[in-house]
């Protein structure tokens, strides 16, 4: 199986290099960069080392010679590669794994036959071009968006200890994502603190009950407050990738993870002032970092 992997942020160089022991993986990265270190020194997880095909991820024609793609890409930097994806053959699958909701209507404009779309657990940093640490074990969900391939799903449930799970229901799978999304990111990016402060500071608690109060009527998700409890605990010393990017002053997937939200409340007249407070408390945030 000759997969691409296309993004090579924290979670691009975490499955790439955990893909290696059952597939031929190639790294497809955006900055010639960080396709020259990756090259040179291969990709560094946590303290081993893993050599990888490297290519730039514009390279039409080798892109098409995949038998699978795997997009961990951030979900503002998805846009850009639109034209990319539109010329690949349209029964090329691809996985799609971004935060969020705002990628759905791109993938409309796509003519790919067969599309997944998925949800990580796994914990990942990035320091430098080439190395990632893995934060925390987890796994990837996985659902058909448009069509099927036995092919691929039978290669992503093959039981390897790099766990993916197949999930009936694309809908309830994201919005449970989309739930930690909308609370652990945000607010542990605007007060500065680890996930596990949410649930261990009894105001922060406070203010992750108000949240979830206000989001639920929204959100197809069973227990949500266990969910967030138990995301923030196996999670405690890790910063939430919103709250790095917010620290490391680049820019982050608000508009991607809160906006949707506001404008599904909009629309169906459900009233966020909570989550409206925070995402021009990060746009704030935003402009003065200059992200």
């Amino acid at each position: 199986m000759k997969i691409g992997m296309v993004g090579a942020g924290a979670l691009g160089l975490l499955y790439s290099a955990k893909l290696m022991d059952t597939a031929d993986v190639t790294l497809f990265a955006r900055r010639s960069k960080q396709v020259d270190v990756l090259k040179r020194e291969g990709i560094r997880l946590d303290e081993a080392t893993f050599n990888v095909n490297v290519a730039c991820s514009s390279d039409v024609s080798l892109l098409a010679q995949m038998d699978f793609l795997i997009m961990t890409v951030k979900a503002y930097q998805l846009e850009s590669l639109l034209p990319i994806l539109k010329q690949l053959p349209i029964n090329l699958p691809v996985l799609f794994l971004q935060n969020g909701k705002a990628h759905f209507p791109m993938l409309l404009k796509l003519p790919l036959n067969i599309i997944f779309v998925g949800t990580s657990e796994h914990g990942a940093l990035r320091q430098g071009e080439n190395h990632v640490f893995h934060k925390g074990e987890g796994k990837t969900n996985f659902a058909r968006w448009r069509g099927k391939s036995d092919k691929i799903e039978t290669f992503l449930n093959g039981g390897s200890t790099f766990p993916f799970t197949y999930v009936e229901n694309y809908q309830e799978m994201i919005d449970k994502k989309w739930l930690v999304n909308l609370i652990v990111n945000p607010l542990t990016a605007v007060l500065d603190v680890r996930n596990g402060e949410l649930i261990s500071n009894p105001i922060y608690f406070a203010f992750v009950q108000d949240l979830i109060e206000e989001v639920s009527p929204l959100l197809m998700v069973k227990d949500p407050l266990g969910i967030i409890q138990a995301i923030c605990s196996q999670t405690a010393e890790n910063y939430s990738s919103m709250a790095i990017d917010v620290k490391l002053k680049r820019e982050t997937e608000l508009d991607a993870i809160l906006l949707p939200l506001l404008e599904m409340g909009a629309k169906k007249k459900v009233e966020l002032p909570k989550f409206s407070k925070l995402y021009h408390a990060l746009h704030y945030l935003k402009g003065e970092n200059g992200c």
